[in-house]
């Protein structure tokens, strides 16, 4: 192939998309197409989820899939639902003793 022809170039085996969602973005683990994402997840999980995912993956439009499938999430979601969590159950765990007493 001669250069200068205004191709991009192909780095590794996939090639960049043109425009991210907010999926993709928001999410540490960048996946191609929504076809690499399903592939990705597990027979359990997806039976988990159950039939409202296949339903998904016949009528919903590429975005909304994509946000529905990001099982994985960022790690600052995971610090502030950690941290709301135990706040959560600490406040819980006074009360219980308030009442106790």
């Amino acid at each position: 192939m001669s250069k200068g022809k205004g191709n991009s170039v192909m780095v590794g085996p996939i090639s960049c998309p043109p425009k991210k969602t907010t999926a993709e973005r928001a999410s540490p683990y960048a996946f191609a197409t929504l076809g690499s994402l399903n592939s990705h997840l597990s027979d359990t999980m997806k039976s988990t989820v159950g039939s409202r995912m296949q339903h998904n993956e016949t009528i919903g439009t590429q975005n909304k899939q994509i946000h529905r499938y990001c099982i994985v999430p960022s790690y600052n979601y995971l610090e502030k639902y950690h941290a709301t969590k135990t706040r959560h159950e600490k406040k819980k765990k006074k009360k219980k003793k308030k009442s106790k007493m």
